[in-house]
This record gives C-alpha cells, structure tokens and sequence, in this order.
C-alpha cells in the first residue's frame, strides 16, 4: 500500500521523539564512539540497530503509522562537525562493508547512514506485521531529515552561511540514501530558513530522477 492512497483517507499517526528514546537506553560514550559524538545519535545505526529497531517496536505496538527513521543528522553538512579520524570503533561493529568511518568522506558517511537506518526501521514493521497483534494498519518508513546547520537567507544572527547549492547537494546525497534503504515518506523536520528548506526540496527532487518511485514530502516547522 502506497503512503498517497492512503493520506487524506484516514487519521494517521506519527511516532514520537526519537532522541528521548535512545536517552532511555543509558548508553555509555563508546556505543557513540566517544564522548565527542555523543549527539551524533545517528550513528547507533552502526553500534546498536537492534536498539533502533526495538525503539521502532515500541512505537509500532502503540499504534503508529510512521516511524522515523535515525538519521536527523546524517547528512553531509551536520556530519562535517564531527572529526571522524578521531572515533572510536571499539564498540561500533556493524559498519557496512567497504566503509571506514575513519578514513571515508562525509558523502560515504551519508549514504550508508541513510540506506541502514531505513532498513532498520523495515525490519521493525517487517517483524511488526508477523506478530499477533498487528491489526492490518497501513505502516510505512518516514526518513528523518534534520536542518543542515547552515542558513541561505539574510540574517544578523551568528549561523553559519551556505550557498543554494550547497543545501541542493547536501540533500541530494541523503535522499539517496533513503531512496536506496526503502523509505516511503521524507520527514523535512525543525526547518527554521524557508530558503534552505526549498534548496533542500529541490535536492530531493534531483534525487528523484529518472526513479519510478517518488516519495511524499512533509516539511515540519519547530
């Protein structure tokens, strides 16, 4: 069942917060790979999936529709905060083959970030619909993307300045992600520049490209 045929025929319901879930699981700085990663929550994806689809779990057993996907942050521009050269593997181990989070550039970083945190996520509703009490609800897969951290509109306030393109691009690589992981809706979330947000469009549109398959957009203002 498409996420289209369903909109506007019936309620449906978004799960909740993601953050406050995994703060839940108590998780020391290792499983983020180092206390300097630590808000960096996306890359559980890599150390704890099975705590991700847990959390998804949880949110399904309750009755949502939509569960978000881990990956508010994964996206080339938020990745770029974080040095890479300095994180702790000890405890991440299941890093996709071919990447090495220590030496692979933000876009690889992106990419696999996007495509394992959707799969979770359809893993969750896979096992989901194989359970007893599972009622025949539509379920589908809504890709979190976060702000980029940067801004394209004027502003007095100290943010940091991007260039149009440079939003297209950042978005672009993760859309990818996620058209490649299985998601069913984009979940544009805490927008706060209405330039960047429609740059941000324009590079999941791109993504689109020569694709059967397009998504549905839902922007979130804060």
């Amino acid at each position: 069942m498409k996420f289209e045929d369903v909109l506007g025929k019936q309620i449906l319901f978004l799960d909740g917060a993601m953050g406050t879930m995994v703060q839940n699981l108590d998780l020391d700085d290792a499983a983020f790979g180092g206390a300097a990663f630590k808000m960096l929550t996306d890359l559980l994806i890599f150390s704890r999936p099975d705590d991700l689809k847990g959390i998804h779990l949880k949110y399904l057993r309750a009755g949502a529709n939509l569960i978000e996907t881990d990956t508010f942050g994964a996206s080339p521009l938020r990745l770029q905060e974080f040095d890479f050269t300095q994180i702790d593997l000890t405890d991440i181990r299941a890093i996709p083959q071919g990447l090495d989070l220590k030496k692979s550039d933000y876009t690889a970083i992106t990419h696999h970030l996007n495509v394992q945190g959707c799969r979770i996520a359809r893993k969750a509703i896979d096992q989901y619909k194989s359970e007893p009490e599972y009622d025949d609800r539509p379920l589908f897969v809504a890709g979190s993307i976060g702000p980029s951290n940067y801004v394209i509109s004027k502003t007095e306030a100290d943010l940091n300045k991007a260039t149009w393109g440079q939003i297209v691009d950042n978005n672009f690589q993760q859309v990818k992600g996620m058209l490649e992981g299985g998601a069913d809706v984009l979940l544009f979330e805490t927008q706060q520049d209405i330039l960047e947000l429609k740059a941000s469009i324009v590079g999941a549109n791109k993504a689109f490209e020569g694709k059967e398959k397009k998504f549905r957009l839902l922007p979130r203002s804060r």
